[in-house]
């Protein structure tokens, strides 16, 4: 069952979608989805629903407001760019709903997750800068920096780079990577060498699929890793 969640925010009302794991699974705990560029919509309840069959409960964030949602790629792009350079105003939506979460029955930080891709995942890289401390933190083909400087280094990040991103570029990617390999920063990193960008997107090729489909048993490696305590604070 989808709920409308609602935020207010330095006196802007943002819209989320709230959800309750799948009836027929163990309940494992909640993620705040974050989304990418073209703003709240099918991509992101298509995304939902992956995580509600894994038996998570939670929220997809509306970070641009419900009066400013773009009305075309266009417009969406340019909401998207200015949110990656003036990072401080994403940072505090990011946050905003994250301490909302918390006051919400049965969201509690020690079995929050952050997840996000393309924009969104670069808002998840955002919110840990920003000193958040969820149990655990995806990016899936997320903007990202050179280097992973200033994220905590308590936090498993699951961060899985498409190589052939024409969206993206996977130098940075690479860069990133092998910089947060060698400090020893609990997590995954994962390349996929010939994935397209937008792999997790509904609508997407044959092609696309395949590339969801191991990025998911990514995710649930992640997850079960987590659940074993495999980076334990």
């Amino acid at each position: 069952m989808l709920a409308w969640e609602p935020l207010r925010l330095g006196g802007r009302l943002y819209g989320g979608v709230r959800w309750e794991p799948a009836e027929e699974v163990t309940p494992r705990g909640r993620v705040l989805i974050l989304h990418e560029f073209d703003g709240l919509g099918p991509e992101s309840l298509w995304l939902l629903r992956e995580w509600r069959a894994r038996g998570w409960g939670g929220v997809a964030a509306d970070l641009y407001g419900v009066s400013l949602r773009p009305r075309f790629a266009g417009e969406a792009a340019l909401r998207a760019r200015a949110l990656r350079e003036l990072r401080g105003p994403l940072r505090a939506r990011v946050r905003g709903w994250w301490e909302h979460l918390l006051t919400l029955p049965g969201y509690r930080e020690e079995s929050l997750l952050l997840f996000g891709s393309s924009f969104g995942g670069h808002a998840v890289l955002e919110g840990l800068r920003a000193g958040l401390r969820p149990l655990g933190a995806l990016t899936v083909y997320g903007y990202l920096d050179p280097s992973p400087e200033g994220l905590p280094g308590d936090v498993p990040l699951l961060a899985i780079v498409a190589g052939k991103d024409a969206v993206v570029p996977p130098e940075n990617g690479g860069s990133f990577l092998a910089d947060w390999g060698m400090r020893g920063t609990p997590g995954r990193g994962v390349l996929f060498p010939g994935a397209p960008h937008g792999f997790l997107r509904p609508g997407r090729s044959p092609e696309g699929r395949v590339w969801a489909k191991r990025a998911w048993c990514e995710v649930d490696r992640f997850l079960s890793d987590l659940e074993r305590g495999e980076w334990s604070r």
